[in-house]
């Protein structure tokens, strides 16, 4: 990374630029997923509510919670939350956001990987951990789906 470049001394044009580049498609992103008029959520507050909601109903139907499971969706829309906020999510950290049991967890991240929907990456720092993040396509779809949903429940 050109950040990297920058603490050594090797500061050129190219690498300014580079990151510049980077920061400018960063903020188009989110621009673009800013809500339309004042009365309307962003799609990444939206996400999060619906995760939280999910959450709320578990505690409220505490012992039964195992009829409303969805492991994949809430592994998603987590990654979904935590790559819009800019944070990089662990597979330990994925595993409690599913809210099931660890091995429930770890078979649903293997899923969503030979699906397409994420990937993981080793932490360079530590080779014992690994990171999850959604793939390209899976947050384009997740992007799709969420745009939709505010759309049919904004106010009117």
């Amino acid at each position: 990374m050109a950040t990297d470049a920058y603490r050594g001394g090797a500061l050129t044009v190219d690498s300014v630029l580079s990151d510049l580049e980077g920061v400018l498609t960063h903020y188009r992103q989110l621009e673009s997923h800013a809500p339309t008029d004042s009365t309307q959520v962003s799609v990444v507050e939206l996400a999060s509510r619906i995760y939280d909601a999910r959450r709320a109903r578990d505690t409220c139907f505490s012992g039964h919670s195992d009829l409303f499971g969805e492991p994949g969706w809430d592994i998603l829309l987590d990654l979904f939350i935590a790559g819009e906020r800019g944070r990089k999510v662990s597979v330990s950290s994925c595993c409690i956001a599913a809210a099931v049991p660890p091995t429930t967890a770890l078979r649903w991240i293997g899923t969503l990987s030979e699906r397409g929907l994420i990937e993981q990456t080793p932490d360079v720092k530590d080779s014992r951990r690994r990171f999850v993040a959604l793939t390209p396509a899976a947050k384009a779809s997740l992007l799709k789906w969420l745009h939709i949903l505010r759309g049919r429940i904004a106010p009117t």
